[in-house]
């Protein structure tokens, strides 16, 4: 009997052991296998001889993660459709989807015709109640229902409450103090406010201003540079003709592109048109996006020490 509780115990040790090593093989997989993805875009000018012209924005995007085993594409004017697939299964496809709803159509139901004998029952409790109306008001002295009468006992009361209280208010109100004191009061009142505005206002600029704002500023600076850096197209070609209409603009812009020309590479060419309004080209973006330098650097900077003094020095009410 022994023999057999210590063979099942080490069967389910082995299948705990086995589920444990899948559960670590695929956070592995998720943190270090990388996801690669590639855009290509292509705006083309319009023809205005051809009756029908082609779309002037065509988009092809693609992310494939584990050796293509999950794939999802995206397709613009393709009619702007989005698939996912694990390995042979589709499991979203927003074509098919669009092609499987079909329109509902409403159907008109034509209300039935009543003869003219028959009558509504509401209007038959109406009449009903009217006639009750007018029964207890011919029995009242006042030609008033009871519950009119109750109605306008009651509004005498709380007129007569009102009168009262409006009354004593004004004798309450009366001027105690002179015009001078009151405008005293008020500019004591304006003061002080300016006076809390402009402490919290110091408050928070030195704040903001120390040594340690500061170093935590640069620090999440240099995190989000590197999460950038991790995330950027490994390979980016474009060949685009631009123009603002406007030579100035047009001239800024390019100046701004000669800022970073040497960061962006050879392959990234601009070409000004100082003489019309135009946007036209092509791009292709390609490169691989880690989850686990994400998270690494995200960590680091939300578990900074800074972090948390900042932010409770910023609830902190003066």
């Amino acid at each position: 009997m022994l023999t057999i509780i210590l063979k099942i115990l080490s069967i389910l040790g082995i299948l705990l052991l086995v589920l444990l090593g899948v559960a670590l093989l695929i956070i592995l997989l998720v943190l270090f296998v990388p996801v690669t993805y590639r855009v290509r875009a292509d705006r083309q000018e319009a023809v205005p001889e051809q009756m029908l012209p082609p779309p002037l924005i065509h988009i092809a995007a693609k992310a494939d993660w584990l050796l293509g085993a999950l794939r999802v594409r995206f397709g613009y004017p393709d009619p702007g459709t989005v698939t996912v697939k694990l390995l042979c299964f589709t499991l979203f496809d927003s074509g098919k989807e669009k092609a499987e709803t079909p329109k509902r159509t409403k159907k008109r139901t034509k209300p039935e015709k009543r003869t003219k004998t028959e009558k509504r029952p509401e209007t038959a409790d109406k009449t009903r109640a009217e006639k009750r109306s007018e029964a207890e008001k011919a029995a009242s002295p006042g030609g008033q229902t009871k519950a009119e009468e109750a109605v306008t006992a009651k509004t005498q009361s709380k007129r007569s409450e009102y009168r009262e209280a409006e009354s004593d208010s004004k004798k309450e109100n009366t001027p105690k103090q002179s015009l001078l004191e009151k405008i005293r009061y008020t500019f004591q009142k304006i003061y002080a406010k300016i006076k809390e505005i402009w402490e919290n206002f110091t408050y928070y600029r030195e704040v903001l201003m120390c040594d340690d704002t500061r170093g935590l500023v640069n620090h999440a600076l240099k995190r989000l540079g590197r999460i950038l850096k991790s995330i950027r197209p490994r390979k980016l070609r474009a060949d685009i003709r631009f123009g603002t209409g406007s030579p100035d603009t047009t001239g800024y812009a390019f100046g701004i592109y000669g800022m970073f020309c040497s960061w962006l590479g050879k392959q990234v060419v601009l070409t000004p048109d100082f003489e019309r309004a135009v946007l036209v080209g092509e791009l292709d973006a390609a490169g691989h996006i880690t989850v686990f330098k994400l998270l690494w650097h995200g960590l680091i900077l939300v578990t900074d020490r800074r972090i948390r003094a900042l932010m409770d020095k910023l609830e902190r009410t003066y």
